[in-house]
């Protein structure tokens, strides 16, 4: 205390300590001249110098300066104390930020500025929105050649423009064709921009069930239902009385479609499910192409033994077909079934079943082909071969 107290007499009792009021758009201030020229080569520095620059004074003796006179306290007190101390609205410092530039105040408007290089993508902001998130890491370290501050993150650089508005105004703001959640969940969770991670964090009750994942999640592969629904603002969804979205579906086949989602492959349990259990549920989310393989061999005295794959949709797709009687019941995991055809021609089969056609048969195949379509009740199939 003392110490500050002799620093408070020492600055009172220089030639430079008499105070000097002055008229700022109206708004009225008193303060020292060694305060005004803190900074000898700011616009203020070369104004009250003792070679001072002829000024309009008002009414009152008052020296008149024509800019901003809110603004103008927050001037005073960074020309005080050497840092910005006051609470200021994101408005403010746009204003503020012009007031540093016509003052010449160039520490000041470093301070408020910063320029940014985003993966290619150049954006101006303030230290003040930068940091404005408690929590966050987000602090430029190099520069580029155009003195822009560098942030990789390995995202979209055009992303970021979505972070800088949720650091100004507190909200994430997002077009309704925006479909790039799990790149921006990516940068929050960089970040550590909590507020972000919670409005991309989705709550679900499937068949009873709770479930939490993200926006990113749900939305990773184009076309399907989840993507449509969780794309659209507001969701489309009931809701219950804890905010989370509902879906009238099977609740243990949902658990490995969401893990689906997370590592791109299904982990289900041997046997647990059937086959026409999971693929209703595919069908119903528009995850067509996401189908489990069942494995099968040809059995018989000459069979080699040699497994084949199809999916359990290729597999029933013909009612009435051996084939369908036989996999309609099969479920996911099970060990591989004994089918009873040959194996050359299982391979044409097999295509008819994924392409409904086929082709480069040898000619001496036709006949044993024929034989084993109508075997395996497949009409269609044989309709497309020779006669002879």
């Amino acid at each position: 205390m003392a110490t500050q107290l002799r620093a408070f007499r020492q600055e009172n009792d220089s030639p430079s300590s008499r105070y000097i009021h002055l008229n700022v758009g109206g708004v009225y201030y008193m303060t020292s001249q060694e305060t005004l020229t803190r900074y000898p080569d700011s616009m203020l520095g070369h104004m009250f110098t003792q070679e001072k620059i002829p000024l309009a004074r008002d009414e009152q003796g008052r020296y008149l300066i024509d800019r901003d006179g809110v603004s103008f306290r927050h001037i005073l007190n960074y020309l005080r104390d050497g840092k910005l101390s006051m609470a200021r609205s994101t408005g403010e410092d746009d204003q503020l930020l012009a007031e540093a530039r016509f003052y010449q105040l160039d520490e000041l408007v470093d301070e408020l500025s910063i320029h940014l290089n985003v993966e290619g993508v150049h954006y101006s902001t303030s230290k003040t929105i930068l940091l404005n998130h408690e929590g966050s890491i987000l602090s430029p370290l190099e520069r580029d050649q155009g003195r822009r501050y560098v942030l990789r993150n390995g995202a979209d650089g055009s992303l970021f423009r979505y972070i800088l508005n949720f650091l100004e105004v507190g909200d994430l703001q997002l077009p309704e064709s925006f479909d790039k959640y799990d790149q921006l969940e990516h940068l929050a969770k960089l970040y550590e921009l909590t507020g972000i991670q919670a409005f991309l964090r989705v709550g679900l009750v499937v068949g009873g069930r709770e479930y939490v994942t993200t926006r990113g999640v749900l939305t990773k592969l184009k076309g399907t239902l989840l993507e449509e629904l969780f794309t659209q603002s507001p969701v489309p969804l009931k809701n219950d009385h804890q905010g989370r979205y509902i879906i009238d579906r099977n609740s243990e086949i949902f658990h490995h479609i969401l893990e689906y989602l997370n590592v791109g492959d299904f982990n289900f349990p041997p046997g647990k499910f059937y086959h026409h259990q999971c693929q209703a549920e595919l069908d119903y989310f528009r995850l067509g192409d996401c189908m489990f393989p069942i494995t099968f061999y040809c059995e018989g005295v000459t069979s080699t033994r040699r497994q084949f794959q199809a999916s359990w949709k290729n597999l029933t797709k013909y009612e009435g077909s051996l084939l369908q009687r036989q996999f309609s019941i099969a479920k996911v995991g099970q060990p591989p079934i004994g089918l009873r055809c040959r194996e050359y021609a299982l391979d044409y089969i097999l295509q008819f079943l994924k392409y409904g056609n086929i082709d480069n048969v040898p000619n001496h195949m036709y006949q044993d082909l024929r034989q084993e379509a109508q075997h395996h009740r497949l009409p269609e199939l044989v309709r497309l071969l020779p006669n002879n």
